[in-house]
C-alpha cells in the first residue's frame, strides 16, 4: 500500500520568509537612521568651525548722514603716520565714502600733523572700491607738486592706503592712478605701478587723535 506523502509545510516557510524580510528592513532602518544622524552632527560641527559669510556694508552714505571716520597723516619726521579722527556730514546727493576721504586728505590735517597729498591735487573722478582694491585717480599736481624725498613719498601712498582700510570694510589694497593712467612711482623711490598693499606697520602706537 502505497505511503501518502507528508504535506509541505508551506506556512513555516512564509514565516521564516517573513522575519527575514522584516530583519532586512530593520536593519536598513537603522541603516539610515545611522546615516541621518552622522550627516546632522556633521553639519553642527561643520555650522560651528566654518564661519558665516558676513556681507560688508555698503560704501554709499545717504545725503545729511554723520559719519565718524579716521584719517591717516604724517608725523612731525613724515616716517609714521598718525590718525586723525574726523566727523563727516553729506550734502546733497548720496556720497561715496571712499571718496570723501580721499578728499579730507587733500584738505589736510586739522591738528599739529603733516599733510600728506600736494596742495592743489584734485580728485579726478569718485573713488572705486571693488574686491577689496580701491582705484583712485589723482590730478597730476600729486607728481609735479611733491616735495620728493622716500619719506614723504611712503607718508603721501599709505596715508591714502590705510584711510582707505581703517574706514571700508575689506579694503586690502589701493591702484594709484594719475590723469587716468597707470604710474610707476610719485617721487621716484616707491613703485606703485601695481596695486599698493595695507601696511599697517607704519601706523604710530599710541598716535593722538583730534577732537
Amino acid at each position: 500500500m502505497a505511503r501518502r506523502a507528508k504535506p509541505k509545510k508551506r506556512y513555516s516557510r512564509r514565516v521564516k520568509g517573513s522575519r527575514k524580510r522584516s530583519r532586512f528592513l530593520l536593519s536598513a532602518i537603522v541603516a539610515l537612521a545611522v546615516v541621518i544622524g552622522a550627516g546632522w552632527l556633521g553639519y553642527k560641527f561643520w555650522s560651528k568651525v566654518v564661519p558665516k559669510k558676513v556681507e560688508a556694508p555698503s560704501a554709499e552714505i545717504p545725503p545729511g548722514k554723520k559719519v565718524n571716520v579716521v584719517l591717516y597723516f604724517g608725523d612731525e619726521q613724515q616716517e609714521s603716520l598718525v590718525p586723525e579722527t574726523r566727523e563727516l556730514i553729506t550734502e546733497g546727493a548720496e556720497g561715496n565714502l571712499a571718496t570723501l576721504l580721499v578728499e579730507e586728505l587733500i584738505r589736510g590735517p586739522r591738528s599739529s600733523s603733516q599733510p600728506t597729498i600736494p596742495k592743489g591735487t584734485r580728485l579726478n573722478r569718485q573713488v572705486i572700491c571693488q574686491g577689496g582694491i580701491c582705484q583712485v585717480d589723482f590730478s597730476e599736481e600729486l607728481i609735479s607738486r611733491h616735495p620728493k624725498g622716500t619719506s614723504s613719498e611712503l607718508m603721501t601712498i599709505y596715508s591714502v592706503v590705510e584711510t582707505l582700510r581703517e574706514n571700508i570694510p575689506g579694503v586690502r589694497g589701493v591702484r594709484f592712478l594719475v590723469d587716468g593712467n597707470k604710474v610707476e612711482t610719485i617721487a621716484g623711490h616707491i613703485f606703485i605701478g601695481e596695486t599698493v598693499p595695507s601696511n599697517p606697520a607704519l601706523i604710530k602706537e599710541g598716535g593722538a587723535r583730534s577732537p
